[in-house]
């Protein structure tokens, strides 16, 4: 397994060296490739992955490349991509902190972050991008010899000493770079992709670009049911078909039949990752020669993955690279642990919906709960549950624009709707 970095700075070769047991690294000295490529891009990621690609197509082998810089708050994230000729090529990294520092003395808001992006790119044409972040408050003065650059005005807040303050060794554990490389690392080591915040921790697989585990980080508790034993997946995308094909089997376009399994083939495709950053993830999935003989059509989906506070955000995106119509549906079927004292459990709607008119299907089965009447209207309802019962909840072309879980009324998760509300939404407790 090679690689090369497209870098000439040993330290970097030395250090990806570390990371990547089992990696052959190569840099461009070593494979006597003399270029210089211009860093005109508008961000940290175009940067590196213009160089990444550069060197990726005049080789025909995996590249790596980075980018990083300094991003000051009150600085609309100057000096950024510009960090390491900030105020002009003729200053030095002590005239370029002064600089910064000149422009901050009448600064409230002093947060700051390192940046680091590291670039993959295949020969054959994939890109994947690796962003790590730190931390930090830049300082009044300068503290420490050490480090280079910004590091004597960035404080990081944990150790409450600025990067110029601690050793190289130290800093190798807590920085921009280091988050990068750790992600690179478990990258090429197809172990999970993983992004946190202070409150959450969540890890996706490349199968179905599904998340496996959703933590809470101050108590370790798992919110995903993670017992694949009950149930296969924890958190499966439904793409392009939700529940079961038309007639059971399949359904036909244009006199031809197709089968397809219930809610699609994404939860069964391997999505490949094309960005990683702290606390949020890009995965995607387009057509195969295997997808094209149960769905004949061509497509790019992307879902994205973002943690928020104590919220997980998903966001899908699918656009038609087939020249005609694209029929599809999308959706989620994350399976949340819940306690077990079912009766504090309700459902709640965002208005008052007609049960009757608004096709709200209250699917029962074996007979559970025979002691509740449903309304004809309702905002909220309740979650039976006894054992082997369960109660499924599926409506269409409500007022809401979302319909959320609640326990002892406080929200657990909430599901937002379509604007028109046309589709489908639904909760069942298995």
């Amino acid at each position: 397994m090679e690689l090369i970095l497209a870098t000439n700075n040993q330290g970097k070769v030395k250090e990806v060296k570390e990371k990547l047991v089992g990696w052959k690294v190569y840099s461009l000295k070593d494979k006597q490739i003399e270029i210089e490529i211009e860093e005109d891009g508008l961000t940290f990621e175009e940067n590196a992955l213009k160089k990444a690609r550069t060197i990726a197509n005049l080789t025909g082998m995996l590249t790596m490349a980075d980018d990083s810089g300094l991003e000051v708050e009150y600085l609309n994230n100057a000096p950024g991509i510009y960090s390491a000729r900030y105020g002009g090529e003729g200053l030095d990294d002590v005239q370029r902190y002064e600089k910064l520092l000149d422009e901050m003395k009448h600064a409230d808001n002093r947060n700051a972050r390192f940046v680091s992006v590291i670039a993959l790119c295949y020969p054959e044409g994939r890109d994947v991008t690796l962003r790590g972040e730190c931390p930090g408050i830049i300082t009044d003065a300068p503290m420490g010899e050490g480090g280079f650059g910004y590091d004597p005005i960035f404080l990081y807040a944990p150790l409450n000493k600025t990067f110029g303050q601690i050793s190289l060794e130290e800093k190798n554990k807590i920085s921009h770079r280091a988050r990068a490389l750790e992600k690179l690392q478990r990258f090429l080591n197809n172990q999970p992709c993983q992004i946190e915040n202070d409150l959450l921790c969540a890890q996706i697989v490349d199968r179905g670009a599904e998340i496996r585990h959703l933590t809470q980080k101050n108590s370790g508790n798992e919110l995903l049911n993670t017992d694949l034993e009950s149930w296969n997946y924890t958190a499966p995308i439904l793409f392009p078909i939700l529940a079961r094909p038309f007639d059971g089997k399949g359904y036909c376009y244009k006199g031809t039949h197709y089968d397809m399994h219930p809610h699609g083939f994404a939860r069964e495709s391997t999505f490949l990752l094309k960005h990683a950053g702290e606390n949020t993830a890009t995965f995607i999935l387009s057509e195969t020669e295997d997808t094209l003989k149960q769905y004949p059509f061509r497509f790019y989906l992307e879902v994205t993955y973002t943690l928020n506070g104590a919220h997980l955000h998903t966001e899908y995106r699918v656009k038609n690279t087939d020249d005609k119509p694209l029929f599809f549906n999308i959706g989620a079927h994350d399976a949340y642990r819940i306690r077990k004292d079912y009766e504090n459990y309700t459902i709640e709607y965002e208005k008052e919906e007609d049960l009757k008119q608004n096709r709200l299907l209250i699917q029962k089965e074996s007979n559970p709960a025979s002691e509740y009447v449903f309304p004809d209207k309702a905002k909220l309802l309740p979650l039976f549950y006894k054992e082997n019962r369960a109660v499924s909840y599926f409506s269409e072309n409500l007022r809401s624009s979302w319909a959320q879980l609640l326990y002892k009324n406080k929200p657990v998760v909430r599901a937002s709707l379509d604007k028109d509300n046309t589709d489908t939404s639904g909760f069942r407790n298995q």
